[in-house]
């Protein structure tokens, strides 16, 4: 799918959310270039509406063009859609209660379906979808409330679904309850925008782009709540995802996480890369689930990755959790009372963990595990003196890394500062500052070998530097 230049789109009225504060943080791909404040779905270039009133709408008839019976509800919306000009135009739902027994299919091109907010509920009967943009561009859903039943998982009942579309908003709606995803981008699509939108309690994803042999580039999930939901993450990217940007969204865990982007390795040769997740507040949750979720990014290319700005606390499981990815940063982020490690990097190479602040996690500050050429940086690292274990620990053939101008206090009991262990070889540790720990900074054992200890302040530890390691070079380290 080729890009489009500025130049060749019709004129439209821009949406009101902009994005100039969040996207310079993303590259711009040769071929997936980020023009979101342009590009998004805008107000459609006809001017006509057809105005919808629901049976209990006050004053109906004076207002309507088509008035609904409250049984099959959607046969009149449906028909207010065909019934618009082909340069498309608007439909205009009525404050009141739609019963639907099949979906909301949009027609065409250029289509507004609005409501009245919170006013204008759409009830889903059982195992039933809302609404509907299949193969359609340049159309926009905004201020409804979409109702589920609460049943069981149905796989094509979802709040709103997209499917090969192009240049769509959603925004503004409540959704709740529904059967299967919440707001669902499944396959096709590109430079889609869902802002503003509060989804619960879905039965799977409440906000979810794409699965398993999928492509979908510039999506764009800004400023959205969601919790809640039965099964799965609040907020999933699941596909090949190109220059995507999930920001400014408050997150309650679900039963897999919080956020999370992957590509399957079942499919290893499509890749995922320039996605951002940023500005973020995810919280709480009730299984044992993690923040953040990075799984199988990685790019021939030398795309990467970001996890900047995000705040995460009294999560379950891990905060931000990165698994086999490569070329990515997780920068200033703030956690607070994890289950488990706040950041963990697992079988992956050249991440930057740089500038967050991690205080009183149950676990480790920072894990690197598996994982080689990665930098450790500015962080600053609180843990309780009866919670929590090493503030950073690097360990398990995890070569190459460089741990530096970290702060790391209060390692409880028997635990360090910083502690390279098990087969660590070439790292450097220098210029940090470990203060509280039972080791200020511990090379574990003979397998790790050329480690480089230099700069570092250790102060009021039990032991400042246990060096069991081979070929270590220490120097210019202050002990107090």
């Amino acid at each position: 799918m080729a890009d489009k230049k500025i130049s060749e789109l019709p004129m439209l009225a821009k949406s009101s959310v902009t994005l100039t504060d969040i996207l310079p943080v993303v590259s711009v791909g040769e071929n997936y270039g980020l023009y979101f404040r342009d590009l998004f779905g805008g107000v459609p270039s006809s001017s006509v509406t057809k105005i919808v009133a629901a049976d209990d709408t006050q004053n109906a008839t004076s207002r309507a063009d088509y008035e609904c019976d409250g049984i099959a509800d959607e046969v009149e919306i449906n028909a207010a859609l065909n019934a618009l000009p082909a340069a498309g135009g608007t439909v205009f739902l009525l404050g009141g209660s739609y019963n639907l027994a099949t979906q909301i299919i949009i027609p065409a091109d250029n289509i507004t379906i609005r409501g009245e907010g919170k006013s204008t509920k759409l009830n889903l009967a059982a195992d039933i979808g809302g609404i509907l943009i299949n193969g359609f561009d340049f159309c926009v859903i905004e201020d409804l409330y979409i109702e589920g039943t609460g049943g069981a998982k149905s796989g094509d009942a979802d709040g709103i679904c997209l499917t090969d579309a192009e240049h769509c908003t959603v925004k503004s709606c409540w959704i709740k309850d529904v059967q299967h995803e919440g707001i669902w981008v499944l396959d096709g699509c590109s430079w889609i925008l869902i802002t503003g939108n509060w989804v619960s309690g879905s039965a799977d994803n409440n906000i979810d782009v794409g699965t398993h042999g999928t492509s979908n580039y510039q999506i764009a999930i800004i400023g959205n709540h969601t919790e809640l939901n039965r099964d799965d993450f609040g907020i999933k990217i699941a596909c090949k995802a190109i220059n995507c940007v999930i920001a400014n969204n408050t997150v309650e865990c679900a039963v897999a996480g919080g956020i999370s982007i992957y590509w399957s390795s079942i499919n290893p040769e499509l890749e995922a890369y320039n996605n951002v997740i940023i500005g973020n507040v995810v919280y709480g949750g009730v299984a044992v689930e993690d923040g953040i979720t990075i799984y199988h990014l990685w790019d021939a290319n030398g795309g990467v990755w970001t996890v900047q700005g995000n705040t995460i606390t009294d999560v379950p499981g891990h905060g931000i959790w990165i698994y086999d990815s490569l070329e990515g940063s997780v920068v200033g982020n703030v956690m607070s009372g994890c289950g488990d490690d706040a950041i963990v990097i697992e079988n992956s190479n050249s991440i930057i963990v740089s500038g967050n602040m991690l205080r009183l996690n149950a676990a480790k500050g920072i894990f690197i595990d598996d994982s080689s050429v990665c930098v450790i940086s500015n962080n600053n690292i609180v843990e309780s003196a009866t919670v929590g274990e090493h503030c950073i620990h690097v360990y398990v053939n995890s070569p190459k890394c460089v741990v530096s101008g970290n702060i790391c206090v209060n390692a409880p009991a028997t635990f360090d500062g910083i502690r390279i262990e098990n087969d660590c070889d070439k790292c450097v540790i220098s210029n940090n500052v470990c203060s509280g720990n039972q080791v200020g900074v511990h090379i574990v054992d003979n397998t790790c070998d050329r480690t480089i200890v230099l700069g570092n302040m250790l102060m009021d530890n039990t032991t400042a530097f246990t060096n069991v390691g081979t070929n270590t070079e220490s120097a210019h380290n202050m002990v107090a």
